[in-house]
């Protein structure tokens, strides 16, 4: 979090990465899904939007069924950085289902 408050975003990845890491090697479910997601927000913020992308899908993989509004919304936000409207809308629109 110190990392991400300085904006220093490539060192806020690597030491998620090695979180993302240590969860996986626990088999913490929820380790993974959280540190997917600081992983994607990271790179959302250093400008990264593909790689934002990838970690967004798979923090929806790893979360909760019944949990995934945050993760499709991001990967929306992400989309729409990317300049690939078509798939915002799609991933806008999944997060809107959960959450009604």
């Amino acid at each position: 979090m110190v990392y991400e408050a300085g904006k220093s975003y490539n060192d806020a990845v690597r030491y998620y990465k090695k979180f993302f890491t240590c969860a996986r090697m626990m088999e913490d479910k929820i380790g993974l899904s959280l540190g997917a997601n600081r992983i994607a927000i990271n790179y959302f913020n250093d400008g990264n939007y593909e790689k934002a992308v990838e970690y967004h899908k798979q923090n929806i993989q790893l979360s909760d069924i019944e949990n995934t509004f945050a993760g499709y919304y991001n990967i929306g936000i992400s989309y729409r950085k990317n300049k690939n409207f078509e798939e915002a809308l799609i991933n806008f629109k999944k997060a809107l289902e959960w959450a009604v």
